[in-house]
């Protein structure tokens, strides 16, 4: 026997039976409606903050670069300055140990009148070098600068043997000629923004190559942190908030001013308010959109839901009418003696009772129930009082209704599940064939319910159709429908068997009858 699972069971239903997201993304002008607003969204999400938080970052930085310029200024003018002297004859003259603790940048220095003697800084003090490492290095660069004939004259990086330790300047007075080095991390680097910034400046700066040699990634250094005013180029290398000048004197090197961490973090709790503001009112006007778009769809899909399923109510009304008033024609004219008016007066009373039951299933499927009816116990009694009712359309029928209920019983909405067993019942009755059993079980947690009759049965194809609206059985090779309906009976029953949580399984075979089998849940015992 073929089985096609129609319902699945679930404990808890959802207040009202609405498609999935994936049937609902199945559909082709969902899916565009759905991708538009995903894109939309995603830009206002993700390019409209970003964009604000640089305005804000731009705005702030136009702000304090004025002040970082003018210091920064100062310490260009401190690098290009060619100090006086007086007297050097030792090398620690005090005036030349004023000289060194004024510019800490310089490291050597050369009288014009005595070339073959180079001055080479050691503290606080200038000896006669001749052995030093540098010695021959500061030599060439005089010599090179000389031939140059500029009054300032910066060494090539091609010139300068380790270019990551920093810049260096040649000045060439009319005496002397002095070597200056800014060697990055060092302590004279420090005591020179000291000296020309103040104790505690309002930014801290520092140098970077402006191409540089090396992509690995940069470490900071500890001579690089607070309270240091140097900074290291790690620090320097993408920071929100920062001036960057360059200056021919420092040919390859950018110098780079950033806020001191106070100020910084003053600048970014301005910059992340604001930049929430505005990812709050992106998101806002991203929801805003789609939840628009899904209530825009779901209002139409439920309007189309609800016009398909009052069309098939209103014409599923037609044909009972027609019949109902064909009989009460039929009694009205006295064509028929008194035990068929009896007869047929019965039928008039259960066909309007089968047309109350259809109007009032029909309404809550097109209105919805945001809530299941009064949930009750069914048991093997509540079902006998049940098909009670029925008792004299199988006798006019010839036909016998087996009851085979056990003593367990289930819990469910107490009219739904009504209006479904008669539902099932008449169909076996009117649809199949021979008898119609009626049999409860309980499965694990499930309590069963199953209404099977011994009819001619239904093909696989045939099965699947079923409890579509307007699908019918037409006899094969004949004109006409093998069934009489309209096939809506078994449709509103399949929504409402949804809407429940209940299980619904339709199994038939040519030959073998047709089973249907609800599934609710079991009472515990």
């Amino acid at each position: 026997m073929y089985t096609r699972h129609v319902a699945r069971f679930h404990p808890v239903r959802s207040a009202e039976h609405t498609p999935s997201w994936w049937q609902r993304l199945q559909l082709r002008s969902g899916t565009v409606l759905l991708t538009l607003a995903i894109i939309a969204i995603s830009l206002v999400l993700v390019w409209v903050p970003a964009m604000w938080m640089n305005e804000h970052i731009i705005r702030i930085n136009n702000v304090i670069s004025p002040t970082y310029s003018h210091d920064l200024t100062r310490v260009e003018e401190h690098w290009l300055h060619l100090p006086r002297i007086n007297n050097l004859k030792q090398g620690n003259e005090p005036e030349i140990r004023q000289l060194l603790a004024e510019h800490p940048l310089l490291v050597a220095v050369m009288d014009r009148n005595a070339p073959e003697r180079l001055w080479m800084r050691h503290g606080e003090q200038l000896v006669p070098g001749s052995r030093e490492p540098e010695y021959a290095r500061y030599r060439q660069w005089i010599t090179l600068a000389e031939q140059a004939g500029r009054f300032q004259w910066t060494p090539p990086l091609a010139v300068n043997a380790d270019p990551t330790l920093g810049p260096a300047i040649v000045l060439l007075g009319e005496r002397w000629i002095i070597v200056k080095r800014w060697t990055v991390g060092s302590a004279e680097v420090e005591k020179m923004f000291r000296l020309v910034l103040g104790a505690k400046p309002p930014f801290r700066a520092g140098i970077r190559l402006s191409m540089p040699t090396s992509k690995a990634p940069l470490k900071p250094q500890p001579w690089g942190a607070e309270p240091n005013i140097q900074a290291d180029p790690a620090r320097l290398e993408d920071p929100w908030f920062a001036y960057t000048g360059t200056s021919q004197a420092m040919e390859g090197w950018d110098i780079v001013a950033i806020p001191v961490r106070k100020e910084g973090k003053v600048f970014a709790r301005r910059v992340l308010r604001q930049v929430w503001t505005g990812f709050a009112a992106a998101v806002a006007v991203g929801a805003s959109l789609g939840l628009g778009l899904w209530l825009r769809r779901r209002a139409r899909r439920r309007a189309i839901l609800d016009a398909d399923r009052l069309a098939s109510l209103t014409h599923s009304l037609k044909t009972p009418l027609a019949i109902l008033k064909f009989r009460c024609d039929s009694i009205r004219l006295g064509r028929l003696g008194p035990d068929q008016t009896d007869a047929e007066l019965i039928k008039v009373g259960e066909e309007v009772d089968h047309l109350t039951l259809l109007i009032q299933t029909g309404l809550e499927a097109i209105h919805g129930i945001s809530e299941t009816g009064p949930q009750g116990e069914v048991s093997a009694a509540w079902l006998s009082d049940l098909v009670d009712d029925l008792a004299p359309a199988f006798e006019a029928e010839q036909r016998k209704l087996h009851l085979d209920l056990t003593s367990d019983s289930g819990r469910a909405a107490l009219p739904s599940l009504r209006s479904a067993i008669l539902t099932l019942v008449e169909n076996a009755l009117y649809h199949g064939g021979g008898d119609v059993t009626l049999q409860t079980l309980k499965v694990r947690r499930r309590f069963q319910i199953r209404i099977q009759d011994a009819g001619p049965g239904l093909a696989p194809h045939q099965l699947e159709s079923l409890g579509k609206p307007f699908m019918r059985i037409r006899n094969q090779g004949k004109e006409g429908f093998e069934r009489d309906g309209q096939g809506l009976g078994l449709s509103l029953l399949v929504q409402v068997a949804q809407k429940e949580g209940w299980g619904l399984t339709f199994a038939s075979a040519p030959g073998e009858g047709f089973l249907a089998t609800i599934e609710i849940r079991a009472l515990r015992t």
